[in-house]
């Protein structure tokens, strides 16, 4: 099956037979997404989000779209998932806008992904209290951000001057 794999990976074709019970991507919750190889669970909660937000992938380019999908890992997405056939006219971006957390309210702030009402009010009692944030890293001084969250945001949160 190991050859299989690469051989799917190298040319891009189907490997159905090697797994004949492929889950249909749209169809995947976080947790399974996060149990593929190589996934982790940052993409897959950017992929479950960008299905939400975005409906459903139309093209396996489309999942490159998405923050930490690579040509490596969309091949092992690819070869251990489906994707229904569609014809679409368009592809959606499947980017996010960026968001400055010094004008933004705690609704707006729950767009990104991992941050919840309560995480996003915290951000912004934290910017009332202490005044606009220089940059966006600063904002892991705020109770309940992590680094690994802030790292998350990195591409979706822009400081206007």
């Amino acid at each position: 099956m190991t050859l299989a794999l690469l051989w799917a990976a190298v040319t891009g074709q189907s490997v159905a037979w090697a797994y004949p019970e492929q889950p249909d991507l749209h169809q995947m919750s976080v947790e399974q997404l996060d149990a593929l190889p190589g996934v982790g669970p940052k993409t897959a909660l950017a992929i479950v989000v960008s299905i939400q937000e975005h409906g459903p992938f139309h093209s396996w380019a489309e999942l490159e779209q998405i923050e930490g999908v690579g040509a490596g890992l969309l091949a092992a997405i690819r070869a251990r998932t489906k994707l229904p056939d569609f014809t679409a006219e368009r592809t959606p971006d499947r980017t996010r806008p960026l968001i400055d957390p010094n004008v933004s309210t705690a609704t707006m702030l729950t767009s990104w992904p991992g941050v919840s009402l309560n995480t996003a009010s915290r951000i912004v009692e934290f910017r009332d209290q202490h005044g606009f944030f220089s940059q966006c890293s600063d904002m892991i001084q705020v109770p309940g951000m992590g680094p690994d969250t802030v790292a998350l945001l990195a591409h979706q949160c822009q400081i206007e001057p």
